[in-house]
């Protein structure tokens, strides 16, 4: 009697996510794949509404932690706090208040898909925004 001994590889189509996945994970960081998954945060997660994902309230968090770091960086130099800062450049320029409101949040989207990349970039792959 003839023993043959069976193998235990996977088939192709199991195991060529896994291969995909960790080839992903092998490959260089680019400023582009930064900037792609910060999009993802900013037009997928943190414009949920409804019942939220987990990774959208993780975002948000997140998000929030940041913009109360980026507020309070705009005082600068100055004896006033960041939203002090905001609030008087509101009354007399509204406009200059809103273009540094938003170049605040910007940054910390910016930061958030920097420091927090591979949190976020596995589902900003499949849906699509990152290649």
């Amino acid at each position: 009697m003839m023993n043959f001994a069976t193998s235990s590889a996977r088939p192709v189509e199991e195991a060529l996510p896994d291969y995909e996945c960790h080839q992903d994970n092998q490959r260089e960081i680019t400023q582009k794949d930064i900037e792609a998954v910060a999009e993802f945060i900013e037009y997928r997660l943190l414009k949920e509404r409804g019942v939220l994902s987990k990774a959208a309230v993780h975002a948000r968090e997140l998000f929030a932690d940041a913009m109360a770091d980026q507020i309070d960086s705009l005082a600068g130099n100055s004896d006033s706090t960041g939203p002090e800062h905001i609030g008087l450049l509101a009354i007399h320029d509204a406009v200059e208040a809103g273009f540094e409101i938003q170049e605040a949040a910007r940054n910390a989207i910016a930061h958030i898909a920097e420091e927090h990349f591979e949190e976020f970039s596995a589902e900003a792959r499949c849906w699509g925004w990152l290649e």
